[in-house]
This record gives C-alpha cells, sequence and structure tokens, in this order.
C-alpha cells in the first residue's frame, strides 16, 4: 500500500525574475516606498503656496475625514498626516518581513523602483489613448478628453500630483477597497466578482466627484464617460499593479496633459 502523497507547498517565483519582480512591487511595502516621493512632492508645493488655502479636492475631503483626529488630539492637519504616514509605513514594512521572512526576496531592490517608474511613464503616456479608443466605441465623438490648464505651471503641477496621490488614496484605496470588503462580508460573492463590482461603483464615484461643489465642471456625458472609464483602467491598475504604479501613473498622466500640454 503506497503512503499518501505530501501536500505540494506553492514556490516562489525566482528572485530576479519577471514574475518576482510583479509580485513584490504590488505588495504594500514597495508600493508605499514608490507612492511616498509623490506625496511629498505635493506637500512641499502646497507649503510653497503658503498654506493649504489651494488643494486637489481628494486631499479636502480627506482633511475633513481627519478632523475628528485633529479635535481629539489638538493637532494640525500635517502633524496628524505626519503620524499616519510613520504608523502606515511601519504597517507596510511588517506585512512585507512577514511575507518574506528568512527569504533574500524581502530586500528592497533599486532596480525595481526604476522599472516600477518606466512602467509608470508608459502607462501614463498611452493612458488617454487607452481611454479614448474605449470612448470611440461606446459614444460618438468619443475622442474627447478633459483636463488643461487652469493657472500656472507650478498650480498645474501641485494639482497633478495632488490628484495622483490623493485620488488614488480616496477612491481605489478607500472606496473601492471598502466596497470590495463590504460585498465580501455582506453577500455570497467571488473575491474576483467583489472587486469588479467595487470597481464599478468606485469609478462611477470618482467621476461623479468632478462635477461638485462651486469649483466643480459642467456635467457632459462625454466627460463623465471620459473619467468613469479612466477610473476603471486605474483601478485595475491598482489591482494587478498596486497602489504605488496606480498613483505614479495618474500622476504622470495629469503632468502630461495639465502642465505639458496645458503650459
Amino acid at each position: 500500500m503506497s503512503e499518501p502523497a505530501e501536500p505540494k507547498t506553492p514556490t516562489a517565483p525566482p528572485v530576479g525574475g519577471l514574475r518576482h519582480y510583479l509580485t513584490v512591487t504590488r505588495g504594500p511595502w514597495y508600493s508605499f516606498v514608490f507612492a511616498l516621493p509623490v506625496l511629498l512632492a505635493y506637500e512641499a508645493l502646497i507649503w510653497l503656496f503658503g498654506g493649504r488655502n489651494i488643494v486637489n479636492g481628494a486631499d479636502a475631503v480627506m482633511s475633513r475625514l481627519l478632523q475628528p483626529i485633529m479635535l481629539v488630539f489638538g493637532s494640525s492637519r500635517d502633524q496628524v498626516l505626519a503620524v499616519l504616514l510613520v504608523i502606515g509605513g511601519i504597517c507596510c514594512l511588517v506585512s512585507h518581513r512577514r511575507r518574506y521572512a528568512g527569504r533574500d526576496d524581502g530586500h528592497l531592490r533599486g532596480k525595481y523602483f526604476l522599472a516600477m517608474l518606466a512602467e509608470s511613464c508608459i502607462y501614463g503616456l498611452f493612458f488617454g489613448y487607452a481611454v479614448s479608443l474605449v470612448m470611440v466605441s461606446l459614444l460618438p465623438h468619443g475622442l474627447l478628453q478633459v483636463g488643461g490648464a487652469q493657472g500656472g505651471v507650478l498650480f498645474n503641477l501641485t494639482m497633478a500630483l495632488g490628484a495622483g496621490i490623493y485620488e488614488e488614496l480616496f477612491f481605489r484605496v478607500i472606496i473601492m477597497g471598502g466596497l470590495a470588503l463590504a460585498i465580501l462580508r455582506l453577500g455570497k460573492w467571488s473575491p474576483a466578482a467583489a472587486w469588479v463590482v467595487a470597481a464599478l461603483l468606485s469609478s462611477f464615484i470618482f467621476s461623479a466627484f468632478h462635477y461638485v461643489g462651486n469649483l466643480g465642471d459642467s456635467f457632459t456625458l462625454q466627460s463623465f464617460m471620459f473619467r468613469f472609464i479612466s477610473g476603471l483602467l486605474l483601478a485595475s491598475l491598482y489591482g494587478l499593479r498596486g497602489f504605488g504604479v496606480a498613483v505614479w501613473t495618474h500622476a504622470l498622466y495629469d503632468v502630461l496633459v495639465m502642465v505639458l500640454k496645458g503650459g
């Protein structure tokens, strides 16, 4: 009588290979470190403008969400953000170390960050074309693109970086992630189905957000669909390549549209 075969343990992708790169760079630690320069550059530009009178819309929403913490501890928004960054960074590092404990692939690799930047540049460069191709098949005159210059170069650069970091944090991490978790908890959905529904709903909210408030854009079906499809593509990037690549892709696309073309 033969002995039962031992269960096979999943093998880790070879260190340094493409599969390894795609696996580790979509994780929280690589994403956190990669997205951090965008956040710091945005906050530095806000400081250069003399405070938070001019901020990205999603940043303004995030600031309001932080108000209860600010009131309880008597701290400023920037102090709360700094503490949350430290806590978030520690959590991302712990998660990374636990996943790759005792293995060489737990170390950060500089060449991976360069590859992530190259990826983001390619995605950002062709992002508008990809959205327009979908638009053409859905709407007449679907090549409309929204965005453009609203101020000087530094102002537009600030808005582009703020959109990259705070809109991805708010719409993809918080809203999309929260919706997916709620759907999984409340219904008998598969993880894939939950993420698809969450991507659709969060992209609808992402698009609608641009028409809210006194500074919101005038509503047109074409601009709404453009932003909705953009949200879906960014949601796909977030799911497949992680938060960091989604942030840089969003920011670089906005820089291309608002600064380079608009300037």
